[in-house]
């Protein structure tokens, strides 16, 4: 799917590892465990760059 720009990935943590649950175009910003994204000035520039910040 060439014309998405970035995919959002649920992953479910299980007993034995992890799953991938699903991809979703144009994911939300708002659930950001590990750090802000957004600090990061490549990824701030990624964003900026397709309209989503």
């Amino acid at each position: 799917m060439a014309y998405i720009p970035y995919i959002g990935w649920d992953v479910v943590i299980t007993p034995t590892g992890f799953a991938v649950f699903e991809g979703n175009s144009f994911p939300a910003l708002g659930y950001q465990i590990f750090e802000p994204l957004l600090v990061d000035p490549r990824v701030r520039a990624f964003y900026e760059r397709y309209g989503v910040v």
